[in-house]
């Protein structure tokens, strides 16, 4: 009887390492800026291209943009809320995957995070 039980906890403590261990790496999902003390990131490097170029017209106006920014400061999605003309925005998406964030905090610790930006666009 005493074996039995012994073999019972012991699968049961396996097969709670083996979820530990597939578990572990999977990160946290992005968190929304603003909410649960989440701060906002703070753009520390940026390099602002020619992207109102469109062919030979030049395009003016905003871009609403979502971006996932991770805990190193990256940008690793973005997704327009305004859409744009196709080359504008295939210009801006290229522009701002350069671009480098001082993390969201939360409790003091990095996090990815979803925040929106907007982007104003100007005819030069």
């Amino acid at each position: 009887m005493r074996l039995r039980r012994r073999s019972r906890l012991d699968a049961g403590f396996r097969s709670a390492l083996i979820a530990l261990i597939l578990f572990a790496h999977v990160a946290a999902a992005p968190v929304r800026v603003g909410t649960n003390g989440v701060s906002a990131p703070v753009l520390l490097t940026r390099d602002f291209a020619d992207i109102n170029k469109c062919g030979r017209k030049y395009v003016a106006g905003f871009a609403i943009m979502e971006l996932v920014i991770d805990e190193k400061g990256l940008v690793t999605k973005l997704s327009f809320l305004k859409p744009l003309p196709t080359c504008v925005e295939k210009n801006v998406r290229a522009m701002v995957r350069h671009w480098r964030f001082k993390p969201a905090m939360a409790n003091g610790k990095p996090v990815a995070a979803v925040f929106d930006m907007t982007l104003n666009i100007e005819r030069r």
